[in-house]
């Protein structure tokens, strides 16, 4: 509640798709504050994560932390449940669009 008093947004969480799932089995989501974070959840795998209720959707998915980028060595990749506009309107970027649309690329399909 500090975070979004101080910058208007509410910050992402982090949380590995399992935990996430498992944390539901025992306990309720509804009425947290937690349903306004955007999700970005570790799920290794090329199926997207699943959410449970009463989450809609995730934001953002960690699908490999062994992605290969040249000149280095392994890095996580992730993938963005949205488009660029909508991915530059959550990070608060929207006038630089046109400064990351070179840089924006299709992954093969994993699924």
């Amino acid at each position: 509640a500090r975070y979004y008093q101080l910058t208007g947004r509410y910050p992402v969480w982090y949380i590995g798709n399992f935990l996430l799932n498992q944390y539901a089995d025992f306990a309720s989501y509804e009425d947290s504050i937690l349903l306004n974070c955007p999700l970005f959840i570790a799920r290794y795998s090329s199926k997207p994560p699943t959410v449970p209720k009463p989450f809609k959707t995730w934001t953002l998915w960690q699908y490999t932390q062994d992605g290969v980028v040249d000149g280095i060595t392994t890095v996580d990749r992730d993938r963005f449940n949205g488009s660029l506009p909508n991915l530059l309107k959550l990070w608060g970027a929207e006038s630089k669009e046109a400064e990351f649309a070179g840089l924006v690329t299709e992954e093969p399909d994993l699924v």
